[in-house]
């Protein structure tokens, strides 16, 4: 059993000791059959579209960070006055 199956789970093991103590038969079995909706097709269409723009997000920022990087060592080497060779 995973994490996942605890929350449908938890209940029916709940429920079947429940019962078991109310109708004092050690036997007893309560038994729940879950059955999981299907998945839309527009919740597919937009998890696509949400993966391609996570990526583009990503990118620009790492983008971004290259000219940052070179301005702060440029910065840095003006400030305790570094020359280049």
């Amino acid at each position: 059993m995973t994490s996942q199956d605890v929350t449908a789970l938890f209940p029916q093991f709940m429920y079947e000791s429940i019962l078991k103590t109310a109708t004092n038969n050690k036997e007893f079995v309560f038994t729940v059959e879950t059955v999981p909706l299907a998945t839309l097709d527009t919740f597919k269409e937009r998890s696509g579209a949400g993966n391609a723009f996570d990526f583009v997000f990503m990118v620009s920022i790492g983008l971004a960070l290259i000219p940052t990087v070179m301005i702060s060592f440029i910065l840095k080497e003006r400030e305790e006055h570094q020359k280049h060779m």
